[in-house]
């Protein structure tokens, strides 16, 4: 399978270097055209990341066929809008990511266990909030903030955590997205 990461900056070469071990043909790519699949990497600030989603891009993501893989950032930019900074995401789950409150440490990093009984690895500041989303595929308890880990609507799938970070249980989930997306 042809895997196209979308460069708009960030964390490029830890998803590559995954997908290239799981036997995908693996590409930094600017445009989505004949990849089979797109991942879109995770690292940085919403509102730089959105001026990157040009136009063009962005109406090619949204009628993008294939399986659409959001990654942390990646993730965030599928929703419409982020508390960090102006600008509109790619609005494929409605929405907005919050800050996550002061009386935990911010940012969330390190391994934490998801409802799947998982453990994967996260490093973020803002997080949707798990409570009432029909979207939610997976969630994670951090302190008590109870926030959406993974999601998906149709092809697109989102994940808060780091699945090429996340060892075998990440790349199960980098699997699973791939072939059933």
């Amino acid at each position: 399978m042809r895997v196209g990461i979308l460069d708009i900056g960030g964390n490029t070469a830890s998803i590559w270097y995954a997908l290239e071990r799981l036997g995908h043909k693996a590409a930094v790519v600017k445009s989505v055209k004949c990849q089979d699949a797109l991942v879109i990497p995770g690292q940085g600030r919403f509102d730089i990341a959105v001026k990157k989603l040009t136009g063009k891009m962005r109406e090619e993501i949204s009628t993008f066929r294939g399986p659409v893989i959001g990654i942390c950032l990646g993730m965030q930019l599928l929703f419409a809008a982020s508390a960090e900074g102006e600008g509109a995401g790619l609005g494929v789950f409605s929405g907005k990511l919050h800050k996550l409150p002061v009386s935990v440490v911010v940012p969330h990093i390190g391994w934490s266990k998801c409802s799947d009984n998982e453990y994967y690895y996260f490093a973020h500041s803002y997080y949707v909030p798990a409570n009432g989303q029909g979207f939610k595929r997976l969630v994670c308890r951090y302190n008590e903030v109870d926030l959406v880990a993974s999601c998906q609507k149709g092809n697109f799938v989102g994940c808060q955590f780091h699945p090429e970070k996340s060892s075998k249980a990440g790349h199960r989930f980098l699997e699973q997205c791939l072939s059933s997306a």
